[in-house]
């Protein structure tokens, strides 16, 4: 009889443990949407905190950043800090995520013209549409 177990992990040892999906603007208002992934074995949730905020649960990998007030003259920042939990409990380290926000009223009283501008920068996190689970397939006999 014949096992045949998956080596994936052997194969591609740069799993990482936190990867950005997606970025998208919101509709409406000024913000973004970031969707993430993990390869943390039994993934439970993602534990998200905004700035100062308490601690909140993610189970879907989405995070919500809004901007009230987009015209007022001063840069805005925000961070998030995310970790990936596991169903033992288990959680990857500490990824940071900033976000800028500058708009055009920031940009005028300098006296340039630019459109309002936010920008996601991330120095841990890579940008991945997909898991190594997503494209591999496992057999068991």
């Amino acid at each position: 009889m014949a096992r045949l177990e998956m080596n994936v992990w052997e194969l591609y040892p740069r799993r990482e443990e936190i990867t950005l999906q997606s970025v998208e603007r919101l509709s409406e208002g000024v913000g973004v949407r970031l969707r993430l992934n993990t390869c943390i074995r039994e993934f439970s949730h993602f534990l998200v905190t905004i700035d100062n905020m308490p601690p909140k649960r993610s189970m879907d990998g989405q995070i919500i950043v809004r901007f009230e007030d987009p015209h007022k003259s001063v840069e805005r920042h925000t961070t998030v800090y995310v970790k990936a939990v596991s169903k033992t409990g288990m959680s990857s380290k500490t990824h940071v995520i900033n976000i800028h926000y500058y708009s055009r009223e920031f940009w005028r009283q300098s006296g340039l013209t630019h459109p309002a501008q936010l920008i996601v920068e991330s120095m841990d996190t890579f940008l991945s549409s997909s898991r190594v689970e997503d494209w591999t397939t496992q057999y068991i006999t």
